[in-house]
């Protein structure tokens, strides 16, 4: 099976960490997490400590990393967050191997962080490699006819240079855009940067789930969030 074949499925430890009887177990400790981190607590100590309390696996802790934050953070974000049909007539950011792989995760089969602050995180990580997967080319499918179909005014899309294969998912990118927006009066630009985090500082609307980014934008939208019932209905999606 080529690369092009595979999906974004799950660790072979994702259904032992996340078995429905260890759910509970989860939720209490990341209410935890996020009371040591209103209090000041470093991620990493709260994490550790909440970890071994509840002797969770290491994919659990690995989740608590991703979704929690302390409460004031949370309400910052959800303040910012927009729906999808916020975007019409907007310039829209897109963060792309961000919301990329989070899309092909939901139809890889694994597990998707629903996150107190609004948005829908994986546990895939990039760890500087990328490849596409079967799911590839209809995800920018879908995230293109979801732009058009909200009237944006325009689009750019920011891919990391430092990711293997990034001069190819600018193309599909670009591809993709231009397929979909072919006649549309919105304009659309992709650009590979040396970092998508420091680019999108500042941005007035991002379609992102990195805490990073949408903790410095303006306004953002949970994309993969919004889509999930239509792009992936049977997607494995735990509440954090």
């Amino acid at each position: 099976m080529t690369s092009e074949q595979r999906r974004r499925g799950p660790d072979t430890e994702d259904p032992r960490a996340f078995a429905e009887e260890k759910l509970s177990s989860l939720g209490r400790a990341a209410e935890e997490v996020r009371w040591l981190l209103g209090r000041g607590y470093p991620m990493d100590l709260a994490v550790r400590a909440v970890g071994d309390h509840h002797q969770l696996h290491a994919r659990a802790r690995l989740a608590l990393t991703r979704a929690c934050c302390a409460p004031e953070r949370r309400e910052e974000r959800e303040k910012k967050r927009i729906p999808i049909a916020g975007v019409y007539g907007a310039h829209v950011s897109i963060d792309a191997f961000n919301v990329l792989i989070t899309m092909e995760v939901a139809r890889g089969g694994a597990p998707l962080l629903r996150c107190a602050d609004g948005a829908m995180r994986d546990l895939a990580g990039l760890r500087g490699s990328y490849k596409t997967v079967i799911d590839t080319e209809p995800a920018l499918e879908l995230i293109a006819k979801t732009l058009r179909e909200h009237e944006v005014a325009s689009v750019t899309i920011f891919v990391d240079e430092p990711v293997s294969n990034s001069g190819r998912v600018r193309a599909l990118y670009e591809s993709a855009f231009a397929r979909v927006f072919d006649g549309a009066e919105a304009a659309f630009d992709v650009r590979v940067v040396r970092d998508a985090d420091t680019a999108l500082d500042g941005a007035a609307m991002v379609l992102s789930a990195d805490a990073v980014v949408i903790d410095r934008a303006d306004h953002w939208v949970s994309f993969v969030s919004d889509v999930l019932d239509a792009w992936a209905p049977d997607a494995w999606v735990i509440t954090v």
